[in-house]
């Protein structure tokens, strides 16, 4: 059941009623396939009920977007090429890849062609496997996914294998067994300029660091360089750059996330292991290059039963305390991180419900409610924009609500989506993501790369939120029992009509910032 459904969730009556209507226009459609042993049966220690769980809105955190899981085994046997419905973007947003099978690369081309094609046209994509050759079959010949993750070399056992099972337990030896246990690993994010995680790791109780553990796993990649370079060609479908460069600037994937393989295990075939750190999850935002995202994780066990709750052959509770067993913090913090993929794979026509649904909330939730109605009335340095300095003050608390409300970094994510909605131009992006000041028109021939303007683009950020919002109060009721019925409108026309608010936004907050440097000027003229 939908979190926003159950009675033993404290939330208010408009709200159900909202997040029914957003379950109805804005549902992720995600398609789950799978091979060999692995399962969807709950009592199954490879079952993949808990993600699933957590995806359909029935988990210990909130589904970050409403979802339908369509689940599929190539085991029983799903075909890409055959599958009905087809596997296209028309019926479906999200393909979730569980490779459990060993051996060499597909070599199907009507299948490759299919998920190709499927990433091509914007639908996003997860891929995982395990140690060795475990996922190679289903994943390992997949354009972008083939360079994000090794699907090879990572051996199952001796001293260079990956096992993060490096918390020894309540007994203080090392087993394998102890990766169900109620111990995580810890990983550790990679942080951006602002100290925020990648958006698949935010979390409002801080940064995501924890993953289940497992004596041994693979690892993922980011690639630079002639590593991004070439094409990918596959029988019935036009060769394709794989990863197309933005304003004429590498954007190959990243990784999200460092762990530590450094266990001292002492069950027989493992052994200590040479310690080193690795990547954990990785990530390829091809919403830039108007392709699909993808998320790729160095194992499955991350996600399956038997390294999350009792459906191990060990007879631990998993990632679970108390009586009765509940979730612990760690494993509340690794349910984020699941509905975190769905939310950041969205494909790039259908995040407008995403931004709707968090400014909508926003608009009538505590502080932006109260605060809206008497925000205070800044000094206006320049009376030809009298209404920036109000919708930059607006920005710094949509800021402060978000951050608190979803983890540093979430006020950056909506600004990039709204940019992304908007369809703004590159080098508009490029200059905001960079810190670069902005210039208007008529001096464009000034390289913008010449100009740091940190501050100038936090209050510009901040201005284009705030007018965003203003903007959008404007369309909806005062009443918040009345949104359902009214955003039937907004939604449908939302997307262009934002693009109009960003675009005067924007030409707006420029030309604001350049007064305010030609003021400093005069100012700094007249101390000499």
């Amino acid at each position: 059941m939908p979190i926003w459904n159950r009675q033993d969730v404290l939330i208010s009556a408009w709200k159900r009623d909202w997040y029914k209507f957003l379950e109805k226009r804005c549902t992720q459609r995600i398609l789950i396939v799978t091979d060999t042993s692995g399962s969807f049966d709950p009592a199954n220690s490879t079952g993949l009920t808990e993600l699933i769980r957590v995806l359909k809105g029935s988990g210990d955190v909130p589904a970050a977007v409403p979802a339908t899981v369509t689940e599929v085994s190539k085991a029983s046997g799903f075909n890409f090429s055959t599958a009905s419905p087809a596997v296209t973007t028309a019926n479906y947003d999200q393909v979730w890849l569980f490779g459990f099978q060993a051996g060499a690369p597909s070599s199907d081309a009507n299948e490759i062609r299919v998920l190709a094609q499927f990433m091509e046209s914007g639908g996003g994509v997860f891929a995982t496997g395990d140690h060795s050759t475990i996922g190679n079959p289903l994943c390992g010949a997949l354009p972008r996914i083939r360079k994000m993750r090794e699907w090879a070399a990572v051996p199952m056992g001796g001293p260079t294998r990956i096992d993060t099972v490096n918390n020894p337990g309540i007994d203080g030896v090392a087993r394998s067994s102890d990766q169900s246990d109620r111990f995580p690993q810890t990983m550790y994010p990679l942080l951006d300029a602002s100290s925020a995680p990648h958006p698949l790791l935010r979390s409002p109780a801080g940064a995501i660091n924890v993953l289940p553990d497992h004596p041994h796993e693979s690892e993922c990649y980011a690639l630079l360089g002639a590593n991004l370079t070439g094409s990918f060609s596959v029988a019935g479908l036009a060769p394709f750059t794989e990863f197309p460069t933005v304003g004429g600037l590498e954007n190959g994937p990243q990784l999200v996330a460092i762990s530590m393989s450094a266990s001292l295990n002492v069950d027989p075939g493992k052994g200590a292991v040479n310690p080193r750190c690795f990547g954990a999850i990785s990530a390829y935002d091809g919403h830039l290059a108007n392709k699909g995202r993808v998320v790729c994780d160095s194992t499955w066990h991350h996600f399956v039963n038997m390294n999350l709750n009792a459906s191990n052959p060990y007879g631990d509770s998993g990632l679970r305390e108390g009586t009765p067993l509940a979730a612990n913090a760690a494993y509340k913090q690794i349910q984020r991180y699941f509905a975190n993929i769905a939310d950041y794979l969205t494909p790039k026509n259908r995040k407008w419900c995403r931004i709707f649904d968090m400014i909508a909330v926003e608009l009538f939730d505590y502080p932006i409610w109260e605060e809206i109605v008497v925000l205070p009335e800044p000094p206006r340095p320049f009376p030809d924009f009298p209404e920036w300095p109000r919708a930059i003050e607006l920005g710094k608390l949509v800021k402060a609500s978000l951050s608190e409300k979803f983890g540093n970094g979430a006020f950056d994510g909506l600004i990039e989506d709204v940019l992304d909605v908007a369809e703004t131009g590159e080098e508009v992006r490029f200059a905001i993501n960079n810190n670069l000041r902005l210039l208007t028109s008529q001096n464009k021939e000034r390289s913008m790369k010449h100009y740091d303007d940190p501050v100038g683009i936090e209050e510009l950020k901040l201005g284009l939120i705030g007018r965003v919002f203003l903007a959008l109060k404007a369309q909806l009721p005062n009443n918040p029992e009345e949104l359902p019925k009214s955003a039937e409108r907004l939604h449908d026309s939302g997307a262009k009509l934002l693009g109009e608010i960003v675009a005067k936004g924007l030409a707006e907050g420029i030309k604001y910032r350049e007064m305010r440097y030609r003021r400093d000027l005069e100012l700094i003229n007249t101390l000499r």
